[in-house]
């Protein structure tokens, strides 16, 4: 997969307003047309239609290249999140892959299924109040 940059997403974006530009001029003549004749020509129906549906498609690439934007770099697994969060991340890939739940405290009548160190913070948060 290719890097997504910041341009991508300023050239959509342009694209995107020189677009609705045009639609803008298209449909106001279609306004003007119905307005003087009562109807609107077929070719500028047509135009407004082909323009409206260029629009979906582009903010639909706006919103795939945000996605990709937004995704974690490959090889950055781990940065910045506490040893209680890898502890945890790593006991919940065991069981999800190899059905390992030795690393996971559940507890069935919650519907939840946390890391050891987790869930003696969440029992002392719950006896004693939340840490601050």
């Amino acid at each position: 997969m290719a890097e997504v940059t910041s341009n991508d997403l300023a050239e959509l974006l342009t694209k995107q307003g020189q677009a609705f530009e045009e639609f803008k001029k298209i449909n106001d003549a279609r306004l003007a047309s119905i307005e003087s004749k009562g109807y609107a020509p077929e070719d500028t129906v047509e135009k407004v239609a082909k323009i409206n549906a260029d629009l979906s498609a582009l903010g639909k690439q706006i919103d795939e290249v945000a996605k990709k934007a937004n995704r974690p770099a490959i090889g950055t697994e781990g940065k910045g999140l506490t040893d209680e969060q890898i502890e945890h991340k790593q006991a919940f890939q065991n069981f999800l892959r190899k059905g390992d739940a030795s690393q996971l405290e559940a507890d069935p009548a919650q519907g939840h299924a946390h890391g050891q160190r987790s869930g003696r913070r969440i029992h002392r948060a719950g006896r004693d109040g939340p840490d601050d």
